[in-house]
């Protein structure tokens, strides 16, 4: 997670990154919406390169922490802006403990967020299902105030203001860019069904022993 990008930190650390890439790392870096940091030019420049070397960018609204995640095993936190920090005044903490460091991602949702982020069918996760533009992404929203019953702060919303502010919650499965197909003949589409006041789909020739899947917005 990083909330800040700073001219002076960022060319200290970006070598490290191109480095790690390099060697085949998986690199998922959290920053801040565009419209939320102040020098907007150099940033666009820094997502762009690293989207260019294959790091994956996802925004996301109220992010204050600045932890590192590495292996499941090491977590680096504390106040320091690891990519703007430029004075003596803050801290970094390195800590190698699986344990503690699971207790921690568990905690910031990191497993859902990283499987959120998995490609579908070769396409962008970050591609909104209901406008499909590619040039307002989706982004992670950290909810503030959730309707009764939602357990879940972390949403992904598209960025597109005429989309109709799709969102879904991070843990829904993906939605579907084909009806499914009958587990048994393969042929067979799925439908839509009403179940217990709420929307499925369901193979209409073996109802009873084909799964079905609760509907999620953007299926198609």
């Amino acid at each position: 997670m990083c909330p800040f990008f700073g001219e002076y930190r960022w060319p200290k650390v970006e070598p490290h990154i191109r480095n790690a890439k390099a060697r085949g790392v998986n690199i998922i870096l959290i920053t801040p919406p565009i419209k939320e940091v102040k020098n907007v030019a150099y940033v666009k420049e820094v997502i762009g390169n690293l989207k260019a070397i294959g790091v994956t960018v996802v925004a996301s609204s109220g992010l204050h922490g600045k932890d590192i995640f590495i292996d499941d095993r090491i977590i680096y936190t504390g106040s320091m802006n690891w990519t703007s920090n430029r004075g003596l005044s803050e801290a970094c903490h390195r800590i190698d403990n699986p344990d503690y460091v699971k207790f921690c991602a568990d905690l910031l949702q990191q497993k859902t967020i990283e499987v959120a982020l998995e490609p579908q069918n070769n396409l962008s996760p970050l591609i909104c299902p209901n406008c499909k533009s590619t040039v307002y992404p989706l982004q992670i929203i950290n909810q503030k105030h959730l309707p009764t019953w939602d357990k879940q702060p972390l949403k992904l919303g598209c960025t597109n203001p005429k989309c109709g502010k799709y969102m879904r919650k991070i843990n829904d499965r993906k939605p579907f860019l084909y009806k499914p197909l009958c587990s048994e003949d393969g042929e067979t589409k799925y439908h839509l069904i009403k179940f217990r006041n709420k929307d499925y789909w369901a193979c209409p020739k073996h109802p009873k022993t084909c799964k079905k899947y609760p509907f999620v917005k953007g299926d198609c």
